[in-house]
């Protein structure tokens, strides 16, 4: 997992060394309307506008993703996002292949929580076992991009 705020000077490491992360960016740069649908960034990657109200607890199931390395980006409001590794929550409780998600029960272990604010972006990796969605403070509406970026296409 990768974490950090479009305002740190990380950005620019990160970019300079990995092409898809900088694809991602300069999208979000380019100022984009918020939009319905999901949209083709570059081969390989797709945006998805995602938006809903945080909760507690969160509505969400801890899920991951096998062909797809997840970039969310907060672009208003904030939530708490709840991490665990594989060998905590065992196998998968149900999934859904053409989506190229796994859900999972709750992890039998600790569960690392970051809050991710607008201007915040999350990388999650396949071994990144994640929940979103937790209300952070009140529950308000959340706004954010999700990129898919193709593991196969990048060789990530």
């Amino acid at each position: 997992m990768i974490t950090g705020n479009l305002n740190d000077n990380t950005i620019r490491h990160l970019e300079g060394c990995l092409p898809w992360i900088r694809a991602c960016f300069d999208w979000l740069r380019e100022g984009r309307a918020w939009e319905d649908s999901s949209n083709e960034v570059c081969e390989g990657i797709v945006v998805k506008r995602v938006e809903y109200v945080t909760a507690t607890p969160s509505a969400s199931r801890f899920e991951n993703h096998d062909r797809e390395v997840d970039v969310q980006i907060v672009v208003e409001g904030g939530e708490w996002i709840d991490l665990s590794r594989p060998e905590l929550v065992g196998d998968a409780a149900d999934f859904n292949l053409a989506g190229d998600v796994f859900f999972y029960n709750a992890p039998d272990g600790p569960i690392t929580r970051i809050p991710l604010v607008a201007g915040g972006f999350a990388v999650f990796f396949p071994e990144d076992v994640h929940r979103c969605g937790a209300v952070l403070g009140e529950p308000a509406r959340l706004k954010k991009y999700v990129f898919k970026v193709s593991r196969q296409h990048f060789g990530i």
